[in-house]
């Protein structure tokens, strides 16, 4: 039995959108490759396994060592200066990359008040019974997601060490400009196998940037894009509303913004009703809180429980325009051929969107800034813009999806070729 560790961007399966991609990648897997056995990478097991059967949870701090800062240096690392701290850590982190099983002997004899539960030696072992890893897609190699990414590009940087294959799907990069994850990345990135980005807009340039060898890089689009084609209704029909997504989390830099409420006067005024489309249900980023007042109770009542990404699909399916502050909301809507206004407060969203832009052509995805819009009327005036599309386009947006999708597909059974079938 070939068994394959999946890295994944969200361990509480609290975001439709991580789901979307995981759950895209394991069904892709499973009809594929029947023989692998996989293990995800979670800190909700009983989540998991409702949702995606047949998959063994892991709880993330298996990967012991590989999530501590100064796992070599322990506390020798007070008494130096604030000035050399970045570079041992990058040193340190290199050291753990280029010789694992050293680097964890080192660690299991380093004094410490309470022993390793696992032990590093441990901790490398349990990543050599694995015959590769997958890191499904996500936007988490970036400055806002700084820490994340680090430790899923030493996890990859190892097991390639180990002699596994990597491959990283669906995966958007930047902005990245702090100097330790560029360091980070210009180091783990050329040791991938198969690495997948999910955008042309922005990840190529990057990876140029940092000299990271072009033959293994693809374009492929968001992995999520196989499971929203299978998701969509093909019978259903458009109720003309609006749909809304507003992103709460701290890092989406739209706390207490009147934007929602300018979209809600504005499909008042263009005559349509709103229709939520959550895409989180974290507890510090949980997309319901901001619309709540905006909603009567029965749109309330209906997304009161997570909503899986299908369902999410099927929500977008009645709309004719999505305004979102959240990159899947946008995507399951492009996919169905309707046209969004992204809200980007910030650098990190204006990436997202302006990859989603590239993908599916930039006069369906109009980005704003919400400080911009400064009444309904400035939202209505673009919303009537963005309602200005006709058939062709809306083909056009659901053609793109679908070459995508496929593109998804076969980078995927790339990265399975690494590992042999059984005879």
């Amino acid at each position: 039995m070939t068994r394959i560790l999946i890295e994944q961007s969200g361990y509480g399966l609290g975001n439709a959108g991580d789901v979307a991609m995981l759950l895209s990648l394991t069904q892709r897997i499973r009809r594929s490759r029947p023989d692998i056995q996989l293990s995800v990478l979670t800190d909700n097991p009983e989540r998991l396994t409702r949702i995606i059967p047949n998959t063994t949870p892991v709880d993330p701090q298996h990967k012991g060592f590989l999530t501590q800062d100064w796992c070599l240096l322990g506390a020798l690392q007070r008494v130096l200066p604030d000035a050399w701290k970045p570079h041992l850590l990058r040193l340190e982190r290199k050291t753990c990359s280029y010789a694992p099983r050293r680097a964890a002997a080192c660690v299991d004899a380093r004094p410490k008040k309470r022993p390793l539960n696992p032990t590093a030696r441990q901790t490398i072992d349990w990543l050599d019974s694995f015959d590769g890893l997958i890191v499904s897609g996500g936007g988490f190699l970036t400055d806002v997601f700084k820490r994340h990414g680090q430790l899923v590009l030493l996890l990859a940087a190892v097991m390639h060490r180990l002699g596994k294959p990597v491959a990283m799907l669906g995966q958007g990069i930047g902005p990245a400009d702090d100097p330790q994850l560029r360091s980070d990345l210009q180091h783990t990135l050329p040791r991938v196998d198969v690495l997948g980005l999910r955008e042309g807009a922005h990840g190529p340039r990057l990876l140029n940037e940092l000299r990271v060898p072009q033959h293994a890089v693809t374009v492929t689009g968001d992995e999520a894009l196989p499971l929203v084609r299978d998701s969509i209704d093909p019978n259903a029909t458009s109720r003309g509303a609006i749909g809304i997504n507003i992103r709460a989390a701290s890092y989406a830099g739209l706390h207490e913004s009147p934007v929602p409420q300018h979209v809600a006067d504005a499909a008042q005024q263009l005559g349509r009703d709103l229709q939520p489309l959550p895409i989180s249900w974290n507890h510090d980023d949980n997309d319901i809180t901001p619309l709540k007042h905006l909603l009567p109770q029965h749109l309330c009542d209906e997304i009161r429980e997570p909503l899986s990404p299908t369902q999410i699909v099927r929500l977008a399916g009645r709309c004719d325009l999505t305004v979102t502050g959240s990159y899947h909301a946008a995507l399951f809507s492009l996919a169905q051929g309707i046209p969004v206004i992204g809200i980007a407060a910030n650098a990190y969203y204006q990436y997202k969107f302006q990859g989603l832009a590239e993908r599916f052509d930039p006069r369906n995805v109009t980005i704003i800034n919400p400080n911009e819009i400064r009444s309904a009327d400035d939202m209505l005036a673009l919303c009537r813009r963005a309602l200005d599309i006709d058939d062709d386009r809306r083909a056009d947006l659901r053609q793109r999806a679908t070459l995508q999708a496929q593109a998804v597909c076969d980078t995927g059974e790339k990265a399975l070729a690494a590992y042999p079938k059984p005879a």
